[in-house]
């Protein structure tokens, strides 16, 4: 800006860049106060929109000309904080813009500021520029007081403690969709100090406020008693943007500074731009903002707008980075187009529908996606995590994981509204039939649909922002295949599944592939697929069944084996969260053994054969299973431990006012997590969640709900009606559960919302948990919260006990030296098939009365990769020059598939539990751990989409 207070748009954008370049070289907290206003330019919102969508606060005055700011910018941006001005009296400013797009209303007329005549000199200023900046000193003591947020949560954030209803001469009234359409005065008055010796605290508002403030004083610094729910990001190193302009011409010098991603993305025109008329044409918009702008400047806003537009015009689904060569004509430019391949923070993403986003990451992470190259692991979801072509190392990198819950494996408490579609339906199996039965509405298709659209590539983008290492993906068996009578949408769900391993791949993220859902359901809960109903390694089916998962197993361990998905995919959760108790520890020991068999033995021993195994060990406390030595010296097999802490209620641990929860008795679970690493090797927690008592839509309080009016107050408040100390004291919680598990899997990223667009189950949510406070901005905080618990080692029933860990695991337990002759088979004393089996009623089956089982001598099933069609060389044009195809392909043998004996009339897999059976079908078990040496050319799988 000039002495006389105008400027040039882009002089004003290379400013934004320069706070953006700051921002990210500094990985800190970053306000902006945008005293500038003028008419409506799309250029330069988009500009201001790229330092909020990058974690920037931008504050801006709303102008002075006593007009509605729709038309104003950028003050109409919906991402920053729009202040208009008051006066002493409470009113608004006679000059002071109005309107829907105002945030809130500040001091801003006839206010003390200081002077530049001297070092204690003041003036009196008025307008929108001064209420804006006490706004963006507010947004400053906020991030110091209570740790950094979203721009959208600290607008929030700021409205909520401000007043409302308090000043006149506001209009037009604004309509707010947080109050169902009616009609809400958002005049607000700015929280400040007016006299610093008697400061008026308001009880509760945890901050000082006055209104007719004439003047401001510094706010006061937290005490160390302050609360501080959340901290503010570690300073990192961050890549450099993914754009560059570099002049390749000294006569005349165009374009000569670095352009990131700000000005290359976001200022656009729907046309082409090639010849100077366009230019001037194009920069009409550009008057009103620059009397100064003359001569060869004018030349260079013209280029620049030239090389935008045509990146805009050349979107070829990667950013790209270009250079202007030398022009053959005053009227012609040549711009060299070149993929890009990654990306860091504030880099564009355009994904498969065209939709595009900007990156957000402050950790230091940047996604990767050449698509010469589909299948590159170089991608880092934080400076701090290994690439994807580095091997894990589990001795010092931690798993900081979210499940993908909801997406494959429909329940109504993570995906309400599909079910709410159908009346009476409790688990995806009823889902299924009553989709079946509505062709008319779309059938099963709408399953696909939610496939589609639940979880998206700017979901997995999110998760790699927010400092997260793993994802946990559970999918059902129908992904594989179904069987006569099994409802399920079948094979439908790979493709989806292979397209999210994508995603991850390209944003650094490793995978655990969690069976969830097996044939016959492992724990009769609707994770099983069917309510009410456990027929795995129970009931008269139950060998059938458990034959059945084994064979899935077997497929998903060769697919994630092939060197495309090693570093992608390191994991496979076999079957989640078995009945044992029903199905008994002997039974399980048996099937874990032989799971273990027939993986190790198809795709091979030791570190880079195969995934780490994952193993299901109890929930509130070890299951037993893994005692006695079960699987000791295994390779590579991870314990998984449910730690359902909702109903770990220790009654002498303090219990805090907001909540009546308590995280004392949550860090007992640090030794015993080190008790299992000692004993067992790699221990990881699979599903947690900032619920203290179980209470949401469908699952109703496993422990006591008077508290704080019951369950439905906590259901139906919405989370920005939580207070501070609320949201504090859940952030203490799921601290406490982050550090005492070390290595963890949150449950879940996200929560689907009910057909009224609520979300009724928000302490699930990790992503609205992190966007709203409760949740660490960086998981790293929660390290060592336990030992920060106020009176923690005072407490004598939650002090640590031992034993501890001293970090380092046996050779075996990480596919390290003598792996295969220290376990080559499992444990002998647990055969398979186990020596007897549950039928109900109180019977057991034994191996003198033989149970139905199939016979293997299916036709293969070999799960498809994705397949791409790719250049072969180096793209220069938007022409393709030549095509190659590439598919994943399989690199072991293939096995028979289970399959029915002939004539034999089978009971209902699903529901066979205490009935009697005689007739002996199978005959003989054929063993899986031999088909290995079956030739693949004499096998023919079948076609999987067939």
């Amino acid at each position: 800006m000039n002495d006389a207070g105008n400027g040039a748009v882009t002089d004003i954008i290379s400013g934004l860049n320069w706070v953006l370049n700051q921002h990210r070289g500094s990985g800190r907290p970053s306000v902006v106060a945008f005293p500038i206003s003028g008419s409506a330019h799309t250029g330069l919102d988009n500009a201001i929109t790229s330092l909020t969508n990058n974690g920037i606060h931008v504050v801006v005055a709303a102008g002075n000309g006593n007009v509605d700011i729709q038309n104003i910018s950028p003050a109409r941006v919906p991402s920053v904080i729009s202040v208009g001005a008051t006066n002493i009296e409470d009113a608004r400013a006679s000059t002071s813009n109005y309107g829907a797009n105002i945030t809130l209303f500040a001091p801003g007329q006839n206010s003390i500021s200081a002077s530049n005549a001297n070092n204690t000199a003041t003036s009196v200023l008025s307008g929108t520029s001064i209420g804006a900046a006490h706004v963006a000193g507010l947004v400053a003591y906020f991030i110091r007081l209570v740790g950094n947020m979203s721009p959208t949560a600290m607008i929030a954030k700021v409205k909520e403690d401000s007043l409302i209803g308090q000043l006149t001469n506001i209009q037009p009234l604004a309509k707010d969709a947080t109050l169902e359409g009616t009609s809400r005065d958002l005049s607000v008055i700015l929280p400040i100090l007016s006299d610093l010796n008697t400061p008026p605290y308001s009880e509760g508002m945890g901050i000082p406020w006055i209104t007719g403030a004439e003047r401001i004083q510094d706010l006061p610094l937290p005490s160390s008693s302050t609360p501080l729910p959340a901290e503010r990001p570690v300073e990192v190193d961050l890549p450099p943007p993914p754009y560059q302009a570099n002049d390749h011409d000294s006569s005349p010098s165009l374009v000569t500074q670095s352009v990131p991603a700000l000005n290359s993305t976001t200022l656009s025109s729907s046309n082409h731009l090639d010849s100077s008329s366009d230019i001037r044409a194009a920069s009409k918009q550009e008057n009103a903002w620059r009397k100064l702008l003359t001569g060869r400047s004018r030349l260079a806003v013209g280029l620049l707008l030239v090389v935008t537009t045509s990146l805009v015009a050349c979107a070829i689904f990667l950013p790209v980075y270009f250079k202007v060569l030398k022009p053959r004509s005053r009227n012609d430019t040549v711009v060299e187009i070149v993929p890009v391949t990654s990306g860091g923070n504030g880099s564009q993403v355009v994904m498969e529908d065209g939709t595009e986003f900007l990156y957000f990451n402050p950790f230091g992470g940047f996604w990767v996606y050449d698509p010469n190259d589909p299948f590159k692991k170089s991608a880092q979801p934080n400076s701090w995590t290994p690439p994807l072509n580095t091997s894990w190392d589990f001795t010092t990198h931690r798993i900081h994981g979210v499940n993908l819950g909801g997406l494959f494996t429909l329940e109504r408490m993570t995906s309400p509204a599909i079910f709410e579609r159908y009346p009476g339906t409790v688990d995806e199996w009823d889902l299924s039939v009553a989709m079946t039965d509505d062709p008319s509405n779309g059938g099963l298709t709408q399953i696909e649909e939610h496939y589609r659209t639940f979880i998206t590539e700017k979901d997995i983008a999110e998760i790699a922002g927010t400092g997260l290492t793993w994802v946990r993906l559970p999918i059902g068996f129908w992904a594989i295949e179904t069987w006569p009578g099994e409802p399920f949408l079948e094979r439908t769900s790979w493709r989806y599944v292979v397209r999210v391993l994508q995603w991850c791949r390209k944003y650094g993220l490793r995978v655990n592939l969690a069976l969830y859902s097996v044939p016959g359901s492992a724990n009769g809960g609707t994770t099983g697929g069917k309510w009410g109903q456990l027929e795995f390694l129970n009931g008269v089916m139950g060998i059938a069944n458990a034959q059945r998962t084994l064979y899935y197993i077997r497929v998903l361990a060769e697919f994630i084996s092939r060197s495309e998905w090693t570093n992608v995919v390191p994991m496979l959760s076999i079957v989640h969260s078995p009945g044992y108790r029903a199905i008994g520890v002997n039974q399980m020991r048996s099937f874990y053994s032989e799971a273990y068999r027939t993986v190790r033995e198809s795709t091979g021993y030791g570190a880079g054969n195969g995934p780490y195994l994952v193993m299901f060990d109890g929930t509130d406390s070890n299951s037993g299973i893994f005692d006695d030595g079960f699987m000791a010296g295994a390779d590579r097999v991870i314990l998984e431990r449910l730690p359902w802490f909702v109903q770990l209620n220790e009654t002498q641990a303090p219990a805090d006012e907001n909540t009546g929860s308590s995280p004392y008795h949550i860090c007992r679970w640090g030794p015993r997590m080190n008790q299992s690493r000692v004993l067992h090797g790699i221990t990881i927690g699979s599903e947690f969640t900032a619920d203290f008592w179980d209470c949401g839509l469908i699952y109703r309080a496993a422990v006591d709900v008077s508290y704080r009016g019951g369950c439905n107050s906590w259901i139906f408040t919405p989370t920005e009606d939580w207070s501070l100390g609320i949201k504090s004291t859940l952030l203490q919680y799921v601290s406490a559960q982050m550090d005492t598990l070390r290595d963890y899997f949150f449950f879940t990223w996200k929560i689907g919302p009910t057909n009224t667009s609520e979300i009724r189950y928000p302490l699930w949510s990790y992503q609205l948990g992190h966007q709203n406070g409760w949740i660490p901005h960086d998981p790293r905080k929660a390290s060592g919260a336990c030992q920060r618990l106020p009176g923690y080692y005072e407490q004598s029933s939650m002090a640590p006990v031992s034993p501890t860990w001293d970090g380092l695991y046996q050779p075996a337990m990480t596919g390290g030296f003598g792996t295969a002759s220290a376990f080559p088979s499992g444990d002998s004393r647990y055969p398979w098939p186990p020596t007897s089996v549950k039928v109900g009623d109180g019977r057991t089956a034994t191996a003198s009365q033989p149970l139905p089982t199939y016979t293997s001598t299916g036709s293969p099933i070999v799960l498809p990769g994705p397949t791409y069609t790719i250049t072969n060389s180096q793209l220069k044009t938007l022409e393709t020059i030549s095509t190659a195809t590439i598919t994943s392909r399989p690199t072991v043998a293939l096995a028979p598939a289970p399959a029915f004996v002939a004539g034999c009339d089978y009971p209902d897999p699903w529901d066979a539990d205490n009935m009697d059976f005689t007739q002996v079908c199978g005959g003989t078990y054929t063993d899986f751990r031999t088909v290995t040496r079956i030739p693949v050319q004499t096998m023919t799988p079948r076609d999987f989409w067939e």
